[in-house]
This record gives C-alpha cells, sequence and structure tokens, in this order.
C-alpha cells in the first residue's frame, strides 16, 4: 500500500516550470509551517520544501496544530485562505494576536485581496495563489523573513 507522501508526489510532482530561483542557502528562513485542508498539497509541499533545504510542518486545521505555543518555533506560516469553519483571515487575526512576530503568506485556489475598507492582520504580508505551485509558494514565504 503507498504512503500519502507518494500518492502525492504522483498527482503533484513538481514540473521544470517550477524549479527553484533562489539560492535557498541564502535565504534566512529555515522552519515553516502549512496549515491547508488538502492533504494533497500539504504533502506535495512537505517533500517540495526538502528539496530546498526548509523544513516545513504540515497540519490540516488548526485543531491539528495543537498548542499554538509551537508557533514560535517557526519562521513564517503559511495559510490556506479557506479552511472549513475558519478562513485565513480569523486565522491570521487569532496568530497575530498571540504571536504578532510570525509573518504569514495567504494561500487560496482563488484570488483573495482585503474587502474594500478592510485591511488584513498585520501578521499577513502577502498573498499567493496555490496555482503558482509549489517553489513559489515556497520562496514568498522565504522572502517574508528576510523584508519582513
Amino acid at each position: 500500500m503507498e504512503t500519502n507522501q507518494a500518492n502525492a508526489a504522483k498527482t503533484h510532482s513538481p514540473s521544470a516550470s517550477e524549479a527553484p530561483v533562489a539560492d535557498p542557502s541564502a535565504l534566512a528562513v529555515r522552519r515553516l509551517v502549512l496549515i491547508d485542508d488538502d492533504p494533497v498539497l500539504g504533502n506535495a509541499m512537505v517533500m517540495a520544501a526538502k528539496r530546498l533545504g526548509f523544513e516545513l510542518d504540515y497540519f490540516e486545521s488548526m485543531l491539528d496544530l495543537g498548542f499554538v505555543g509551537r508557533l514560535d518555533d517557526y519562521d513564517v506560516a503559511i495559510v490556506d485562505y479557506d479552511l472549513g469553519s475558519m478562513n485565513g483571515i480569523e486565522i491570521a487575526e487569532y496568530l497575530d494576536a498571540l504571536f504578532g512576530d510570525i509573518p504569514m503568506l495567504l494561500v487560496s485556489c482563488t484570488e483573495r485581496e482585503a474587502r474594500t475598507g478592510e485591511q488584513w492582520p498585520a501578521a499577513v504580508r502577502r498573498f499567493v495563489r496555490k496555482d503558482s505551485g509549489y517553489f513559489p509558494i515556497l520562496e514568498a514565504a522565504a522572502g517574508l523573513r528576510i523584508v519582513g
């Protein structure tokens, strides 16, 4: 029986167009957390992160993440905008209140932006569409720590 990671590799194998551009050894980020309810994407992102030399922990929900005090161990959080009963903004507001110094990257399959007159929580530094690819998402997350 194949593992979920093996299935993820077959379903979402990174293409040559997603090849890393930046030199990962030059980036300050080493430890990322991904909160996304798509296990295929999550497992594929874990494998892509390893290729870039990052450590990425993947959780399908805030409940799976468990004790949020563990977020102090991460350089950047990558959060899916749509997580069932909570959206990425609600999660970002919650995490921002507890750990304002952890930059967050929101991801989604559809274009998202702050509604007119509203702003995203301060911790949300950038949005990237999921169809941009695994490596562009990881590079965007890595860039948050350098700029942020």
